[in-house]
């Protein structure tokens, strides 16, 4: 039974709530969807609040460990936190317009606890590659690092609950990079200027966009 690994359950049911929405999809739909009974799924979890909690638990412990296994590849500070412009769009996909706007207004407090406990891991993630950046002499010293933190978390935050972007043309992927890329401009010293300019991820972004356009 697929309750049995709540792992693999809650993976599986993540898309459901993003597609659905957090108010729209209810126990019954999803009971429905895994092939069991309802009293069987409230065997398991009480109520459909206790499901949301763990399925953003579930996913945003996804990418924090997909990002923290992905800065292995690289050695300095600027290229790890290019590197992850993968796991940002990942990311963002919990915020999905539908699914965000009804956990706002029918979850608050979900929501509340959602957006603290996402600040505090990624606080951690961030500060330790500022950290490294200083060290490397990339990231000047006169900044707040945890401020910058929450400055990048909201733009992220932004892209689909924000009407300034209903009309991006830009994919996903390059939006987060190109946010990443703003972000790094105000903290790197000249010589992680230098680095970043020497970083081939625009001219790839152009290929992409325009296949894109033309498919």
């Amino acid at each position: 039974m697929i309750l049995e690994n709540e792992t693999e359950f809650l993976e599986k049911l993540a898309p459901l709530f993003l597609l659905h929405g957090a108010k729209s999809l209810t126990m019954d739909d999803i009971a429905k969807e895994f092939a069991i009974s309802k009293k069987t799924l409230y065997q398991h979890y009480s109520n459909k609040e206790d499901l949301l909690q763990l399925v953003l638990n579930s996913v945003l412990d996804k990418v924090v460990d997909s990002m923290t296994l992905a800065e292995k590849n690289e050695e300095n500070a600027i290229a790890k936190m290019m590197w992850r412009d993968e796991e940002f769009e990942k990311f963002t996909q919990t915020n999905k317009n539908l699914f965000i706007r009804q956990l706002i207004k029918y979850y608050p407090q979900i929501y509340h606890d959602h957006i603290i406990n996402l600040q505090e891991k990624m606080t951690v993630v961030f500060c330790n590659n500022i950290e490294l950046g200083r060290k490397q002499g990339l990231y000047k010293l006169d900044f707040d690092e945890k401020l910058y933190t929450k400055f990048i978390l909201q733009l992220f935050l932004s892209f689909d609950s924000s009407p300034l972007f209903e009309d991006e043309s830009n994919d996903k992927k390059c939006l987060c990079t190109e946010t990443i890329v703003f972000y790094l401009k105000a903290i790197v010293t000249e010589e992680g200027r230098k680095i970043l300019e020497k970083m081939s991820f625009r001219e790839e972004f152009e290929i992409d966009n325009q296949n894109i356009k033309e498919n």
